[in-house]
């Protein structure tokens, strides 16, 4: 682990102008997760041994991933009002130590509750982007770090971190200079022969600068929450994502995910999973075959489906890439080029296609 000058000279300064406050008691702020969301969490608290968990957190639009291994990590913490839900459900899955916290930049939609995590569970070790920050977001972050004896620190790009035998991360974007997004950190999550890349905000020209190091993934989280200024169609043509993921809020102000976006994603084929749609992300993974599933019903899904009907539906349609099968009115289609269809439910599944686990044909 390395210690980059800048940033201990930017932790030093924040520290310098807000002093080291004591541990604040933990508030909540936002209403605690709903109960169907508690039941689901709490029938996946028992981590299958030697099998990867991958949860992405519907806090709107900010990011929360958490990976659930023999070692843990979370990869941001949202915004400052998610701090309860993401308390909540860490302790639902009976988690006591983050292994590894992960703050991919310091913008407070990614660094909001990175304090409360730090005061409610056991820390290992704390990782950071390159560059600088004033906020008060980030203030009370490093504040609670140094309250509890960490010491943030920028990741060796070169240095694989194990949380498993046969699964490990590295970094990307480690040396960045600048701010914002412009130092977002992108994270690897490879597991036997499963990968898995994590943007962060990374925007088209961090994607620029890392594409050379990158390899096939099978599943993306999009970067900067579906914006425009980012998922280029050299990234895509890089990594060959089967799926992607996009963690943005409902109808939110910024009008993420792009349309542009969306559109590159399905010209390529590519599985679109949202939390705006989906609410909370459940991947599990056995490092050859990987699934992934809502957590919770939700509302937000496509008003165009009949939820009266019981009838089975007329046909079914199946992607070639990922096989699974969908409703036509799903809103995970692949692209028409990568559809097949099946007269029947049967016929799918004789086939070799599984249902998919959003729209639940």
């Amino acid at each position: 682990m390395k210690y980059i000058g800048k940033v201990l000279m930017m932790l030093l300064l924040i520290l310098g102008v807000s002093g080291c406050q004591s541990s604040r008691a933990y508030e909540a702020k936002q209403p605690p997760m709903s109960d169907q969301l508690a039941e689901a969490v709490n029938e996946d608290a028992e981590n299958t041994e030697g099998e990867l968990e991958i949860y992405f957190l519907d806090t709107g639009n900010s990011d929360c991933i958490f990976i659930n291994a023999e070692q843990k990590v979370l990869i941001d913490a949202g915004d400052n009002d998610d701090e309860s839900m993401i308390v909540d459900f860490l302790k639902a899955l009976k988690i006591e130590k983050i292994d590894y916290l992960v703050n991919t930049h310091p913008d407070a939609d990614h660094a909001g509750g990175l304090d409360a995590v730090i005061e409610n569970f056991a820390i290992g070790t704390v990782f950071i982007s390159n560059g600088s920050a004033e906020s008060k977001t980030y203030r009370d972050f490093v504040n609670a770090a140094v309250d509890r004896g960490l010491s943030p620190s920028v990741p060796l790009a070169d240095k694989l971190f194990y949380l498993q035998p046969e699964m490990f991360m590295r970094f990307y974007n480690t040396e960045a200079k600048g701010s914002g997004n412009e130092v977002s950190l992108i994270v690897e999550l490879v597991y036997k022969q499963q990968r898995f890349l994590f943007m962060g905000d990374a925007e088209k020209a961090q994607e620029l600068a890392v594409l050379d190091q990158l390899d096939d993934v099978d599943l993306v989280k999009i970067g900067h929450h579906g914006s425009r200024t980012s998922t280029s169609q050299e990234l895509l043509e890089r990594i060959k994502p089967e799926i992607a993921v996009i963690l943005c809020g409902k109808n939110n102000s910024y009008g993420h995910p792009h349309q542009e976006v969306l559109d590159r994603l399905t010209a390529y084929g590519i599985e679109v999973y949202r939390t705006d749609l989906q609410g909370t992300l459940h991947v599990h993974s056995d490092g050859v075959n990987l699934s992934i599933e809502a957590m919770a019903e939700s509302d937000k899904l496509s008003n165009d489906k009949d939820t009266s009907a019981t009838e089975e539906a007329e046909y079914y349609i199946g992607n070639l890439n990922s096989k699974k099968f969908h409703l036509a009115e799903c809103n995970s289609l692949p692209a028409e080029k990568n559809q097949i269809i099946f007269d029947s439910y049967e016929d799918a599944v004789n086939q070799g296609y599984t249902p998919c686990k959003v729209c639940n044909p």
